[in-house]
């Protein structure tokens, strides 16, 4: 009991224990207290004390107090530190730096429900994921730093979430994010740092990396909704990836982040805007003046006002400042940048880059959709459509593509609803508006009703016709810091499919199949050219074959405007097979920019990846003027390995040229020779 109350104050480190083995939980407890522990994965624990009886009080201690999952939820926490999940490298009295390898990670996102029971709504490697993480790699001098969202060979494998459609003796590990290196004159690559590790497969935690202009790291682990907050490291020394620091752990009332919510209003107990916290999710870090601009996710309860209900919950866009200090950082407030609550509209995803201090943001818009599956409604933020951009020059006030200002004053005040939070306001920020945010009606229904008539629906006005996810951004700015020219790629499809099999029609809805028609589903790529009287324009992206590219939402390019010349690094369908990513990753080229202009110059592999292989989610590297241009994730599409073929990671230039990340074997200290071929 003595022991117990001592502990007491580590009752973060309780509640990593509570999903790890018996003999780590020892290895754990002890380290508390500065034992000297060694456990290299074996049952062998030595410790200068009388073990067995120390051991039966540690268990004893255990079992009086192992939290669960439900009990102490990340989003009742007011500080990520304490949320379940987390495992910190001091409590394991481990150097993550042990890790030699670049390992990668493997996701899948539910369970199997999809096409007859037999596809996940997406699944396979996950180590670059996902596209609203930025950036994942970033040149600064000779190097490129880069982060893996990976395996750590010293965190233990775990089964699978136990769900009637997955397979229980398959074990995937947690998530690791690990730091790299590479430097790109001598051609030298260094072993991965291991910063963190989750004790979850979600990959929706990874990391996203940046460095400020004294040549610090910082890496951004990214939170998932209410369940855990997000955390930064810090380099220790400017110009190394030898070792982090924690710097900031802060979370945030529901109360202080949405003026919505009234924390007097508690019907039945259901307390929810005064005691649930929220960190960031998908970290959007980026350098300008003396700073990070910091966009990420906040989910958001859609309404306060239904105690009996288990909240839906909206997806944000915040926004807020990271300040390096002598210390660490300081991180401002969260401010809402954008937050679309309407009748019809359930918020957005989104996606930014940066060039020299402008940064450029997209967002999609998640409405309400009369669309089915299965006999139920899609969840708004599957019902995502449409297609907006701004742009800040300092993160406070932000322009549309005509230079009107459309929000001020983000980072000059605490949080208020003065951002993006109206359909009303969506207009003037406008790249394409499939669906009318204020009505609720598709403004596009002559491409969608013969699919609705076979379906035997009624007027398909209030159904999401066209959807959208996005891929990247990248634009050019003129010497005021004002975007001239501005591209954003994504994948568009027809939401509503059907196949007919013995007469009998079948629907999808925006959810993955092999009977997709070829011309229902396309890489997409809107752009501007203020030379262009034009405005805004969209095309279909084909590959010199007039080929469709992609048959995935969740298959993933980047974008990169070079020497005036735009690129297209993506995933490109060999077959279609209802997996996201493919078998081929091609570099697609448009000398100009122009509509309609795109020739496939290049693919990364010489011959396609055997059956039953993907690649995916391929990045592109922030203020790049090197031969690393980009990175992605290659491995199974369907299941993942356990003690077989590893996830493998490469990286990437304009051309056929790649390098693969060693994931066997060791690599030095000092680094070793890896040239691209």
């Amino acid at each position: 009991m003595i022991l117990f109350f001592l502990w007491r104050d580590k009752a973060y480190h309780f509640q990593q224990l509570a999903s790890s083995t018996p003999q780590l939980r020892v290895s754990q407890l002890l380290s508390e207290f500065g034992l000297k522990v060694i456990l290299p994965y074996t049952r062998r624990v030595i410790v200068n004390i009388n073990v067995k009886i120390f051991v039966l009080i540690v268990m004893l201690c255990i079992s009086m107090y192992t939290p669960s999952t439900t009990a102490q939820a990340g989003k009742y926490n007011a500080n990520a530190v304490d949320d379940l999940y987390n495992f910190y490298a001091e409590s394991r009295g481990v150097n993550w730096k042990n890790t030699d390898k670049y390992k990668g990670s493997w996701h899948a996102n539910g369970i199997k429900e999809h096409y007859q029971n037999s596809l996940y709504k997406y699944s396979g490697p996950t180590s670059t994921y996902t596209a609203k993480h930025a950036p994942l790699a970033v040149e600064k001098g000779k190097f490129t730093y880069f982060i893996i969202n990976g395996q750590q060979e010293e965190y233990p494998y775990t089964p699978r979430q136990a769900a009637a459609s997955y397979n229980t003796s398959h074990k995937i590990s947690p998530i690791s994010m690990m730091v790299g290196k590479y430097d790109n004159v001598t051609g030298t690559l260094y072993p991965p740092t291991t910063v963190h590790v989750k004790s979850t497969t979600d990959s929706h935690d990874n990391a996203s990396i940046n460095v400020d202009s004294d040549g610090f790291l910082y890496v951004f682990v990214s939170g998932r909704s209410g369940v855990r907050g997000g955390l930064i490291y810090k380099s220790n020394s400017a110009n190394s990836i030898e070792s982090f620091k924690l710097v900031y752990s802060g979370k945030h009332s529901i109360e202080t982040l949405d003026l919505d919510c009234d924390p007097n209003y508690a019907p039945n107990g259901w307390e929810l805007c005064r005691n649930e916290y929220r960190g960031f999710t998908y970290p959007q870090a980026w350098w300008t003046g003396n700073k990070f601009v910091l966009l990420h996710t906040i989910y958001l309860p859609l309404t306060y006002d239904d105690p009996a209900a288990n909240p839906s919950y909206m997806r944000a866009t915040y926004i807020s400042t990271v300040t390096p200090t002598s210390g660490g950082v300081t991180v401002s407030s969260p401010s809402k940048l954008v937050a679309v609550k309407g009748d019809y509209t359930k918020g957005h995803y989104s996606i930014s880059k940066e060039k020299n201090g402008t940064i450029g943001l997209a967002f999609n818009l998640h409405v309400d959709d009369e669309t089915t599956w299965k006999g139920k409604a899609v969840a708004p933020h599957d019902s995502r459509t449409n297609l907006y951009f701004m742009y800040s020059k300092n993160g406070n006030d932000w322009f549309n593509i005509k230079g009107e200002e459309v929000a001020s004053g983000m980072l000059d005040r605490g949080t208020s609803n003065r951002g993006i939070t109206k359909p009303s306001q969506l207009s003037s920020i406008a790249v394409k508006e499939y669906h009318n945010p204020v009505t609720g009606e598709t403004n596009e229904t002559t491409w969608c009703d013969d699919r609705h008539a076979v379906l035997g629906k009624s007027s398909p006005s209030k159904y999401v016709c066209r959807r959208v996810y996005l891929k990247d951004i990248d634009f050019t700015i003129d010497a005021q810091g004002k975007p001239n020219r501005v591209e954003i790629l994504y994948v568009a499809n027809r939401s509503v499919e059907y196949s007919t099999i013995n007469n009998v029609s079948k629907e999808f809805g925006p959810y993955p199949s092999p009977e997709i028609a070829e011309n229902d589903i396309y890489l997409a790529r809107a752009f501007y050219n203020k030379d262009n009287a034009l405005g805004w324009q969209t095309e279909r992206v084909k590959d010199a074959s007039g080929k469709d590219v992609v048959d995935h939402n969740y298959s993933s390019g980047t974008l990169t405007i070079v020497d005036g010349a735009s690129y297209i690094i993506t995933p490109a369908s060999q077959e279609r097979d209802g997996y996201a990513g493919q078998r081929q990753v091609k570099v697609l080229k448009n000398t100009t920019g122009a509509k309609g202009s795109w020739n496939e110059v290049y693919s990364k592999y010489s011959v396609p990846l055997t059956a039953g292989k993907t690649a995916n989610y391929v990045r592109s590297v922030h203020n790049s003027t090197s031969k690393f241009r980009v990175l992605w994730s290659e491995g199974l599409a369907d299941v993942d390995a356990d003690g077989g073929e590893e996830v493998k990671v490469y990286l990437g230039d304009l051309t056929n040229k790649k390098l693969l990340l060693p994931n066997t074997g060791t690599l030095p200290i000092n680094g070793k020779y890896v040239p691209f071929n």
